[in-house]
């Protein structure tokens, strides 16, 4: 239990400062933008999915699309991210940036008044599809405990895979290793585990979050104290929520065969709009 609560601590503690890191990124561009582009823009915003929105002006809704795009593009570079926004009034554009190219095109323009329909769409390439479609993930996390005991307990879990589905399917391989035993005794015991995981996530968009629920199989090799090793397989049901921020999702799950554990980490999803 002490170790659920020490889990559930660092947390907390990460979501503050991933937060705080979020709203300190955001000044940074809000101060580039107003200083450089101030003649254009007058706020600059989050989106409610963390996308970036600029409040434009008049006078840039009379520049060519060619300076636009130079704009949109210093913009980015800074930014880091693949969308813009920019608004003004009813009018809306949506700027991106290609995760294969690096080029900035104007994907959508629209009118929320409805007097104006949609004008123009830029379809992605190939690649660029195929890669919205399944982009890949790595995830790592870990737990520790050393008690006044010298009780030792280490894990570490890591994940790579690809998404099967836009944001909805998943499959992965999957390893992790666990330490545990005594400083004083000497008496300690490992355990390694190789195995291939699938989950099924259902995205809830306004609040850029993913429960989801899958699957593992995996190799369990164990080598107990006396150094005596076994080997099993080992069936197991995962329960689970992402949270969308930054360029990845902090994760939080728990898993139920032979045994039950809680998981906490962070999982890195490189060109991976938040969008999506």
């Amino acid at each position: 239990m002490r170790q659920f609560y020490i889990l559930l601590f660092s947390l907390l503690v990460g979501t503050q400062l991933i937060q705080a890191q979020d709203s300190r990124k955001l000044e940074s561009i809000k101060g580039k933008v107003l200083t450089e582009y101030g003649n254009y823009f007058s706020q600059v915003t989050f989106t409610g999915n963390g996308n970036l929105r600029l409040i434009a002006m008049d006078k840039y809704f009379i520049l060519t699309n060619e300076n636009k795009r130079g704009i949109i593009k210093d913009i980015l570079s800074d930014w880091q991210e693949t969308l813009i926004l920019v608004t003004r009034g009813s009018q809306n554009e949506l700027w991106g940036r290609s995760i294969m190219t690096g080029e900035v095109s104007l994907l959508n323009t629209w009118d929320r008044s409805g007097s104006q329909s949609l004008v123009q769409t830029v379809p992605e390439s190939n690649e660029q599809q195929k890669f919205t479609k399944h982009p890949w993930f790595f995830y790592i996390g870990e737990q520790g405990m050393f008690d006044s005991d010298h009780n030792i307990n280490f894990s570490l879990n890591t994940r790579l895979g690809f998404f099967l589905l836009a944001n909805k399917w998943d499959l992965a391989a999957t390893y992790s290793i666990n330490f545990s035993g005594n400083d004083m005794s000497k008496s300690n015991s490992s355990q390694s585990n190789y195995g291939v995981m699938s989950k099924v996530y259902f995205p809830i968009k306004e609040y850029n979050i993913s429960p989801n629920i899958g699957g593992e199989i995996s190799l369990v090799s164990n080598t107990d104290a006396q150094k005596v090793k076994s080997q099993t397989f080992n069936k197991s049901i995962l329960i689970g929520l992402s949270w969308y921020i930054g360029f990845g999702s902090l994760d939080i799950g728990f898993r139920t065969g032979k045994e039950f554990t809680t998981m906490i980490g962070f999982t890195i999803i490189p060109k991976f709009n938040k969008k999506k």
